[in-house]
């Protein structure tokens, strides 16, 4: 609350982001151990059914349990003049690791990032997916950011380790289960990929494959191979950016010449009565939007299907966690 009345916060997007932090957990658990007190407190036995000797003992351990916390709340009284309960609760942990506590603001949001033309291919990786995950393997590796010589090593021990894991990347074979670089990947299941010896016997997956040549290190040891995945992805990318454009557009002359065809593709989605599996039109939507979907971090994006297929895939990433 400090930093915010120093830095004049106009608006909660300036608040620095605390997902997975240590305070709101420690926040959120006073709450509930606030509404617990409250829930004890009024279903209390009558005080004057306790015996006086085990009032005694109550009173004794309360004391010898909440002396230094009670001295802490008066000082919490003192410093902020409306103190609720909860900053009661919460002061005495804040006092105590004050000075571990610091705030990290990535940009400053009054000034404008330029955009950035960036040429590479986007490349799938595990350990970027969620803030969990990347914090996970800081964790075990011993990776910190608290000073600058160790916030260089840190980088670029994590530069390595993204590099030599796309390297290296391969699927793994949902019926032999051995590890194979180009795979034939399942359109429609969430993890199902085959080799190519699997992929050759009869019968047949029921649903549609597609070849996949997965990692960069590819292009270097056959180019006839990795050059249509690397053509595929980026076809993807410009169809996903002419949906947001068209999603984004609200100008009824764009010269933009997909734009107008978009916009009736997003309107057909919109209007369509039949399930959406079964509609051609709304299937590729669908399909364009899951791989939007998978790195976007708006709130209330207007990208059609976007926020349920976010949802779906963050209790995927949640189960896999599990």
């Amino acid at each position: 609350m400090k930093d915010c009345l120093d830095n004049q916060v106009q608006s909660v997007l300036e608040i620095p982001y605390f997902q997975g932090d240590f305070w709101t957990n420690i926040i959120e658990q006073n709450i509930k151990e606030l509404d617990q007190d409250n829930d004890d407190r009024i279903g209390a036995e009558d005080p004057t059914e306790i015996s006086g000797k085990r009032k005694c003992a109550n009173t004794d351990k309360k004391k010898n349990c909440k002396k230094s916390t009670t001295i802490q709340q008066t000082v919490a009284k003192e410093q902020i003049p409306h103190c609720t309960d909860l900053m009661l609760k919460i002061f005495p942990i804040i006092d105590k690791y004050k000075k571990e506590f610091f705030v990290i603001r990535l940009r400053n949001s009054m000034s404008p990032c330029p955009t950035v033309a960036d040429t590479d291919i986007l490349i799938k990786c595990d350990l970027m997916d969620t803030p969990e995950i990347f914090l996970k393997f800081c964790r075990d590796q011993y990776f910190e950011f608290s000073s600058l010589r160790r916030a260089k090593f840190s980088s670029m021990a994590l530069l390595y380790k993204l590099h030599t894991t796309t390297k290296i990347y391969s699927y793994n074979c949902n019926i032999c289960r051995q590890q194979c670089h180009i795979c034939y990947h399942c359109t429609v299941c969430d993890d199902f990929n085959l080799c190519e010896k699997c992929y050759n016997i009869e019968p047949k997956h029921e649903h549609k494959i597609e070849r996949s040549v997965p990692s960069v290190v590819d292009i270097s040891h056959d180019e006839s191979l990795a050059s249509p995945q690397i053509q595929r992805r980026q076809a993807m990318q410009r169809c996903i950016e002419a949906l947001l454009h068209a999603v984004n557009c609200r100008n009824a002359t764009c010269l933009s010449p997909s734009c107008f065809r978009y916009k009736r593709v997003i309107q057909h989605t919109k209007e369509c009565k039949g399930k959406n599996s079964q509609c051609n039109v709304c299937k590729q939507v669908i399909f364009l939007s899951w791989y939007h979907s998978k790195s976007c971090m708006e709130q209330n994006c207007q990208v059609p299907f976007c926020t349920n297929l976010k949802i779906k895939i963050q209790k995927q990433r949640t189960a896999k966690l599990q």
